[in-house]
């Protein structure tokens, strides 16, 4: 009995050896790249200063930003799995580009990103690609966080829906007008509550590719539009 307990001992203990030992193997199974196409969609170099008003004379203005492509490198098995069961072997991975546009008004209060990546995962190899629009107010009636964040897809030139979430594509408009300026080829967009603490929030954004954000309208009604864009 005691010679059938030491090799199971002895045959365990090689088992785990071997699980040490054994080499770590991370290949890179595919590269996903933004092509130059691809990233008009989003018409804004980072620099240039934007100005909004509405129809109460009010202004917002970004006078800075910037806008840069990162490399993410997704591994198939988590860095907390990967230590814990596999040595801190993460397997294998893909790069993906993700480009980042963020738009600060001067105090840094208010902010607006447009994100684009692929949504190509190891459980979801899909060739989508999302187009991400944010918008951060900070007012003092209303908590931190999201005014406006809307999950779309997109194709070169195209905005899509993003099918199981409650955004959506309200209309598409040749021509547009706001207040006294009118614009081309506009998307209205339609983005639902970010945050259930907000009375109020922009729910509506008129976003052209050539122009990029030439407007946004609350819930309650109140429309800002794109007054002066300075590059």
């Amino acid at each position: 009995m005691r010679n059938i307990l030491k090799i199971l001992l002895l045959l365990t203990t090689l088992f785990i050896c071997n699980q040490c030992t054994k080499p770590c193997v991370e290949n890179q199974i595919a590269v996903f790249k933004l092509t130059p196409e691809e990233l008009k969609i989003n018409p804004y170099m980072g620099n240039e200063i934007l100005t909004y008003k509405n129809f109460k004379g009010d202004s917002i203005v970004f006078p800075q930003g910037d806008r840069k492509t990162y490399v993410e490198e997704v591994h198939k098995i988590s860095p907390s799995d990967a230590k814990e069961y596999y040595n801190g072997c993460e397997g294998d991975y893909f790069d993906k580009d993700r480009n980042m546009m963020k738009k600060f008004t001067e105090n840094f209060q208010t902010r607006f990103d447009i994100n684009l990546f692929s949504l190509y995962t190891f459980d979801n190899p899909t060739n989508n690609k999302e187009f991400e629009l944010n918008f951060y107010a900070d007012v003092n009636s209303q908590p931190d966080g999201d005014w406006f964040n809307g999950h779309f897809l997109f194709k070169v030139d195209t905005i899509f829906n993003r099918a199981g979430l409650g955004d959506s594509i309200v209309s598409y408009h040749s021509m547009f007008s706001i207040g006294p300026k009118t614009f081309f080829n506009v998307y209205e967009l339609f983005c639902v509550n970010p945050d259930d603490r907000n009375n109020e929030w922009f729910s509506i954004a008129y976003y052209s590719i050539k122009t990029g954000l030439v407007g946004f309208k609350t819930n309650n009604g109140i429309t800002w539009y794109l007054d002066k864009d300075s590059k």
